[in-house]
């Protein structure tokens, strides 16, 4: 990653040069409607507990590319943002991402929040286009509860559906008396806010998980009177980024008088469409394009900066990997064979970067090299995980490819011998080195990388639905 790369950039250009005039004019047509329908002529859009206020930085982004281009889409403004992660809020007050940093969505369908700016309860603004997530703890498969919690979470839902203005589900109530798990009362908080503010465009992204309670949420829109629309899945590697991160988009648009219900999902499929086929045609962004230079002194940063959790005092993981050295033929290494092994990495950052990390660690990652071959495309590991889960994934079309990063990843690429760090992760969902060289540690950006979305998901969601 060179000082001048730009990854959001160029997926931007990507998308506007994959943007016929046709569609150009349509894209541009949408954006002046809704803009002459506020009072002010105004578009202002914000996010609700959703990738971080990635998305919000992506928009900015494409719009300055395409009014660059032959259509002038104008200004939209940023309204707001929703971050509980105090560190996260911070960094994007740093980056003037919006007006507003509220706290929790769980209290977004009040006229008044809280926000961290002000350090007081502001007003919740109207936007005319919201993009929102909800937590997915709940329903994840790495949850050991997923089965009984996403049977809670339907039912919570289901309930909801036939009552919102029921008081448990009121916004002080659910503060005061928190549901259980993470999910249904975060998402609960945006639906209100929906519900209270009537966005014209409203478009939603979560793991592959939601999928079980995407029809309550269906149903909730088309209560309000929105056209719904829901996409097939969306990941980086159909628009040249090679990171497998299937993510599903959903979302409606409830001006009736500029579309019809009836063709509305259908057309936004076909732009859908066109986008992924004309992306195929593209050359892939290569792995190298998102890698700052092995010998970057932003290593040897990261490795005087301390090894974080120590995780070697558990008394299981010894035994584990002992099982699972011998099931590969392989002899538990020693401390000598583990340094003699960090010697060998072909830079000096890496070599000190390895050698703070725990013990637990340093075998993860030397039982992954000595096991995944040497040869063919890069394979990720994430070191923070078991063990026993260290494997290769193969794709559709049998190739591997760097997997879904979650938050409090620690990656390791086996080919390249060297650990892939945050900075570089979130520059692979397409943000700026403008932003990521700003007001942030590499952990908080690896933590934001494991929580946001993909830029180029995000964008040709954002242009398939603006008609």
């Amino acid at each position: 990653m060179t000082d001048d790369t730009d990854m959001l950039a160029t997926m931007s250009k990507l998308a506007a040069l994959n943007f016929s005039d046709k569609q150009l004019n349509t894209f541009a047509e949408a954006i002046v409607r809704m803009r002459s329908r506020t009072s002010d002529g105004v578009l202002r859009f914000g996010s609700l507990c959703s990738g971080s206020g990635l998305g919000d930085l992506a928009l900015h982004s494409v719009l300055e590319t395409l009014n660059r281009s032959n259509a002038s889409i104008g200004d939209m403004h940023c309204s707001f943002v929703c971050e509980v992660d105090p560190k996260k809020a911070q960094w994007l007050i740093n980056l003037g991402v919006a007006d507003l940093v509220f706290k929790d969505v769980v209290q977004m369908g009040l006229e008044m929040a809280p926000e961290w700016t002000t350090k007081s309860s502001q007003h919740v603004p109207d936007v005319q286009f919201i993009f929102f997530g909800f937590s997915c703890k709940d329903l994840s498969l790495m949850n050991v509860l997923v089965d009984s919690m996403t049977a809670y979470v339907i039912e919570v839902l289901t309930r909801f559906l036939a009552n919102p203005d029921a008081p448990e589900f009121h916004p002080h109530e659910l503060v005061a008396n928190p549901l259980q798990g993470t999910t249904a009362s975060t998402l609960i908080g945006a639906l209100l806010y929906i519900r209270r503010c009537l966005p014209e465009l409203v478009l939603m992204e979560n793991v592959l998980g939601v999928q079980c309670i995407v029809p309550l949420i269906r149903e909730f829109l088309q209560k309000l009177g929105y056209c719904f629309f829901c996409s097939d899945t969306l990941d980086p590697k159909m628009f040249s980024c090679p990171n497998n991160r299937p993510r599903i988009y959903l979302g409606g648009k409830r001006s009736m008088s500029v579309v019809t219900p009836s063709t509305f999902g259908a057309d936004f499929k076909q732009q859908l469409h066109n986008f992924i086929n004309s992306f195929k045609e593209e050359a892939p962004l290569m792995l190298e394009s998102f890698l700052l230079p092995a010998e970057s002194p932003y290593f040897l940063q990261l490795a005087s900066s301390g090894q974080g959790d120590d995780t070697s005092a558990n008394e299981k993981w010894p035994s584990l990997h002992e099982q699972v050295f011998s099931a590969a033929g392989l002899a538990r290494p020693s401390a000598a064979l583990l340094r003699s092994f960090a010697d060998g990495l072909p830079s000096q950052g890496m070599r000190q970067w390895l050698a703070a990390q725990t013990l637990r660690v340093q075998e993860i990652v030397y039982y992954a090299s000595c096991t995944i071959p040497s040869a063919g495309p890069e394979v990720a590991v994430d070191v923070s995980q078991s063990i026993d889960r260290v494997r290769v994934c193969l794709d559709e079309a049998g190739d591997i490819r760097l997997g879904t990063f979650t938050a409090r990843t620690q990656i390791w690429l086996v080919r390249s011998r060297r650990f892939f760090s945050g900075r570089e992760r979130l520059a692979m969902h397409g943000i700026s080195r403008a932003f990521l060289s700003r007001h942030a540690d590499d952990m908080l950006l690896g933590d934001m990388a494991g929580n946001s979305f993909s830029a180029s998901c995000f964008l040709v969601a954002f242009l398939s639905c603006c008609r």
